[in-house]
């Protein structure tokens, strides 16, 4: 598989591309200045129907089997799941010896469950999509509604990776090829702090596929992200973006630049961009 991936140092700065006519562009501005939380969408809900949706095939009941006891589990399921919600404590024991105890039996007849685990995690990812460049032509015309919308321009900051151990933004891998995942896959993945030994390294391969693929068509995005689990879609903090500067886009209405800085308020620069005299760029 070629992967076409950039060095992984992560830039000084990312950008976030936003279409010009919605209410809830001014709505993030706000989010990301006064509270630094920014809005995580689901990957299903992404433009591509390849974007993070690897090849999936299912496991031999005895290869799951044997991973839930690699992985030391003592139940095919969390004691705190949906599956015992309003029960007592001795009932909730009761019911995960007698239905999810790890054995042979209990696997294959949880085999459907199983085996729909992968929709539902990435039904469960969340992610914000950023970009290297704030100058991309590409971008401003398919994501930014034809140079009429904005991008948000963030410094990274590590700092705040480390004191809060929140997620880094990640570069995405680009490949020829489509990705290819197992069940086995996608539990060492779900029990990655319980991983060891070759289930790490499959947790990773889920996990990038899940998350972080793309086909290579797409690498012109020089796409990066960041991502969080959660049932729902909204807005989650990441400290480690600063908000730094709002640049509109040199089609956009004076009436919006307008709203634009009012929401920002003198808080961060706001700069409308125009064409180069010179080159075929966007300058400041």
């Amino acid at each position: 598989m070629n992967l076409i991936d950039n060095n992984g140092l992560i830039p000084s700065t990312l950008c976030r591309y936003r279409p010009g006519d919605t209410e809830y562009a001014l709505h993030e501005i706000e989010e990301a200045l006064s509270r630094k939380q920014h809005w995580f969408s689901s990957v299903a809900n992404a433009n591509d129907p390849f974007d993070c949706n690897p090849a999936f095939t299912k496991s031999s009941n005895k290869d799951v089997f044997q991973t839930y006891r690699q992985l030391r589990r003592r139940y095919l399921v969390d004691q705190h799941s949906e599956h015992f919600f309003g029960l007592g404590r001795s009932h909730r024991k009761r019911e995960l010896r007698k239905k999810f105890e790890v054995n042979l039996p209990n696997v294959m007849k949880h085999r459907h469950k199983l085996d729909s685990m992968a929709d539902r995690v990435r039904s469960q990812s969340k992610i914000i999509c950023l970009c290297e460049a704030w100058d991309h032509p590409l971008m401003w015309s398919h994501y930014a509604s034809g140079h009429t919308g904005l991008v948000l321009v963030f410094a990274y900051r590590p700092e705040f990776v480390e004191l809060t151990g929140e997620d880094a933004p990640l570069p995405i891998c680009y490949s020829d090829e489509r990705s290819h995942i197992t069940t086995v896959d996608i539990l060492a993945w779900l029990y990655a702090s319980e991983s060891n030994g070759a289930l790490i390294d499959r947790s990773e391969h889920a996990f990038n596929a899940m998350i972080l693929g793309k086909a290579a068509d797409w690498e012109y995005e020089r796409e990066w992200r960041i991502h969080k689990r959660s049932d729902k879609d909204g807005y989650k903090p990441v400290h480690c973006l600063e908000l730094k500067e709002v640049l509109v886009g040199m089609r956009a209405s004076r009436s919006r630049e307008a709203e634009v800085r009012e929401v920002c308020s003198g808080r961060v620069p706001v700069v409308r961009l125009r064409l180069d005299n010179k080159e075929y760029k966007l300058s400041r």
